[in-house]
């Protein structure tokens, strides 16, 4: 009976390695199914990781898709015919230096967008969910935040902030894609405290 102690032991622990493998982050994974490609052009080189899923077997979206086909990437609303991106997406210019960085999801946006001037200087970060705009978007000039506005749904909803000098701050309320009117918190107590007299 001791001997067979030591065997088991090893099983459980090969049985909790091959369940660990089975779990691996989603990352890599994606690497492991999907293929990296690059484009070559006049600006610089374009770098991107595509689907193994076969043409048209997801449900259509009414964000535009970004797919793949005879050595071009393509842009199209509601359907595709090609290989889908789906990962990483990098964008260099001839120098080497990073200009862009995005992530897709089947052909649809996704996650933390980036863009870089010529110099290195961040211009802009945006935030995705099944190719729409969803958070945050930050505009930069010369490395400082300019302008900072929040989505839902690919629409403005929230504020939009302005910060044309550093010490001076304009800011706009949005609502479904729509410019509101922002009513102070002294008002709205206002209205509610006469609204339960009543």
């Amino acid at each position: 009976m001791r001997n067979t102690y030591p065997y088991l032991f090893c099983t459980l622990l090969a049985l909790l390695a091959l369940q660990s493998c089975k779990t691996a982050s989603p990352d890599y994974t994606r690497l492991l199914q999907g293929y990296r490609h690059s484009i070559h052009h006049s600006d610089g080189t374009s770098t991107f990781y595509l689907s193994n899923e076969p043409s048209n077997s997801k449900k259509k979206s009414v964000s535009p898709y970004y797919w793949y086909s005879k050595n071009q990437l393509h842009q199209t609303t509601g359907d595709y015919h090609g290989k889908l991106l789906d990962g990483e997406f990098t964008q260099h210019d001839k120098g080497g230096h990073l200009k862009q960085k995005r992530y897709f999801h089947m052909g649809l946006k996704t996650s933390l967008w980036k863009t870089w001037d010529d110099q290195g200087t961040l211009l802009t970060e945006e935030n995705y969910r099944l190719g729409q705009l969803q958070g945050s978007k930050r505009y930069y000039e010369k490395g400082q935040l300019s302008k900072k506005e929040h989505y839902k749904k690919g629409r403005l909803n929230g504020p939009s902030i302005n910060f044309p000098t550093t010490d001076s701050i304009i800011t706009a309320h949005y609502r479904n894609g729509k410019k509101v009117e922002r009513i102070p918190l002294t008002k709205k107590i206002s209205r509610i405290w006469k609204g339960k007299k009543r």
